[in-house]
């Protein structure tokens, strides 16, 4: 069994007794969040139950779903001594999607464990690409409220505890496709209440194939002050990402930063740390003809994440991450391929579709 936490904006079943979420926003409000423990079973990780955590705002003793998530997480970061991961998934996932697709990466990016934290938005799931994709990304910037309450409540909870209750574990977080655009918009959502002092709350911030601007990480009013949001920004990007390229031609998007990379990489913070995954990613096709999905089946890439998750990654000690090699001329490592293994059965390769 794989078990994480995880936080939504979307739709219950049964506002009283949730059993799963759907493709539209909670009735309540865009930013309306409801927070639960999910439980993934089955030989291929196809099964689930979910717990939602009560919520009742009367009384002189309220009850917040958000605090029994980070009481549980706290409890196990300080019983386990385990790190959490704080995740975005991309366009075209069905909440039943983000459960598994969590659950797999949960496995792939062992073996060292870890707690994991999801934040799945309505992404609308249909095979109607072009509606699909511009329904999507309008969802992801309305989602961005919701995101930037969950972390400005995780901050707060980190804050008010006493100094002896505080575990040195960390907090990273994780974004790919479409989700870092979500990114965006929490980041600026935050900026509108706290201004530049965003709480440094993650340790690593890495993102994987984002469907932004390539000129996003210069950009404060886009994704630039995540230099304040994280110790370490590390961007993963394919120059042959098909579904980048789509995105591109088809949708009248400027140059995808997952695919070239930042538009100007000298500016960059020295906090940010560039990994062109192309040569990687190439050997992935057979199994993923996007070459949009090498952060999660590419060996190579997996390993290096890992090594990144394990602060592994700064120039001083480069040395230990055997497949890189520093490019200085753009400023960014190249990041040579191995074969990939095969994923978890049909449910899994289908899902390898979403973005």
């Amino acid at each position: 069994m794989v078990t994480f936490y995880f936080a939504t904006n979307r739709d219950p079943d049964d506002p009283a007794n949730p059993k799963t979420f759907g493709g539209k926003f909670n009735r309540s409000g865009l930013s309306e969040l409801r927070f639960g423990r999910a439980d993934v079973t089955g030989s291929k990780l196809d099964k689930f139950t979910i717990e939602v955590f009560p919520e009742n705002l009367a009384g002189d003793k309220p009850r917040l779903g958000s605090a029994a998530v980070f009481q549980a997480l706290k409890a196990s970061m300080q019983g386990n001594d385990r790190d959490t991961i704080f995740s975005i998934h991309g366009f075209n996932y069905s909440f039943r999607d983000a459960i598994f697709r969590t659950a797999e990466l949960q496995q792939w990016l062992g073996p060292v464990q870890r707690n994991w934290m999801l934040f799945t938005w309505p992404s609308d799931g249909s095979m109607e690409p072009i509606k699909a994709y511009m329904s999507d990304r309008l969802d992801a910037a309305a989602s961005g409220p919701a995101m930037a309450r969950g972390i400005l409540k995780a901050a707060e909870f980190i804050h008010s505890l006493p100094r002896d209750e505080r575990c040195q574990r960390r907090i990273h977080l994780i974004a790919h496709s479409m989700g870092n655009y979500v990114l965006r918009h929490a980041v600026q959502e935050m900026r509108r209440f706290v201004g530049s002092a965003l709480p440094r709350l993650f340790d690593q911030i890495i993102l994987f194939a984002p469907d932004e601007d390539n000129d996003a990480l210069e950009l404060d009013h886009k994704l630039a002050p995540l230099e304040r949001l994280g110790r370490r920004v590390t961007l993963y990007y394919n120059m042959q990402d098909v579904a980048l390229w789509i995105s591109d031609i088809t949708k009248t998007n400027p140059n995808r930063l997952g695919d070239t990379g930042p538009r100007n990489p000298s500016v960059l913070p020295g906090n940010f740390t560039l990994v062109n995954a192309s040569a990687a990613a190439a050997m992935d096709a057979g199994q993923d003809s996007t070459r949009h999905q090498y952060y999660r089946i590419n060996p190579a890439v997996r390993d290096d994440i890992l090594a990144v998750l394990d602060g592994k990654d700064d120039l001083s000690i480069a040395d230990s991450l055997k497949k890189r090699t520093w490019r200085p001329e753009g400023r960014y490592w190249r990041l040579e391929g191995a074969k990939p293994q095969r994923t978890h059965g049909p449910k899994a390769r289908q899902r390898g579709r979403s973005r």
